[in-house]
């Protein structure tokens, strides 16, 4: 391999790391918040559990009109994602961690080869 080739590599190598860090960072950061009182008697308890319990049971409610039916049903669908997103964050994290073990190792390597 090329001087100029093996430069370009470790160039992208970097990026791709700066990249992967900071998604690990955002999934340690969630992770901090999963620990945090507040966030659990706010998020977890207050929004995730007792407002979602709330919406199911409004749904059932009958003397809702169409237009606050549609708000419960947004609200409930408000909470799915919102769970999903997070779900979506530690997953990317994870993977991003294992990105950069992979990329730590190839940069490693090229620069042995040097």
């Amino acid at each position: 391999m090329t001087d100029m080739n093996q430069e370009a590599q470790l160039q992208e190598i970097e990026i791709s790391l700066d990249t992967a860090k900071e998604v690990v960072a955002l999934g340690q950061s969630l992770e901090r918040l999963y620990t945090n009182p507040d966030f659990l008697k706010v998020i977890q308890e207050g929004y995730f559990k007792d407002e979602a319990l709330r919406l199911v049971y409004l749904k059932g409610d009958s003397v809702l009109d169409h237009s606050q039916q549609a708000d419960v049903d947004n609200g409930i669908i408000a909470i799915g994602l919102l769970r999903s997103y997070f779900r979506k964050v530690f997953m990317q994290a994870n993977q991003a961690q294992a990105a950069i073990d992979e990329l730590e190792q190839v940069q490693t390597e090229i620069l042995a080869g040097e």
